[in-house]
């Protein structure tokens, strides 16, 4: 993610403030929140189920990468608690 921001940066040649990186993360956040992020994780979810079932995958690392999707899809949410600010 970090250097799809800094990618961002070099090739719209916008000044480096607070406001412009906010905006690139929101919708950094917006393409990952969208339907398509919205079926990669639950093809993702399908996946390490099945891993774990089989054995392939630790039901730890089942969990946590489950518990980070929905890191990921609460983190406007998150944002809105502390900050205040929410990604329209």
């Amino acid at each position: 993610m970090i250097v799809t921001v800094l990618v961002t940066c070099v090739l719209f040649g916008e000044p480096a403030n607070a406001q412009s990186i906010g905006d690139i993360l929101c919708s950094v956040w917006w393409l990952i929140h969208d339907d398509i992020g919205r079926g990669l994780a639950t093809l993702a979810i399908v996946a390490l189920g099945i891993g774990a079932t089989l054995g392939k995958v630790s039901w730890g690392m089942a969990i946590m990468v489950c518990v980070g999707i929905g890191v990921l899809f609460g983190a406007n949410d998150l944002t809105w608690a502390i900050t205040g600010f929410r990604c329209l």
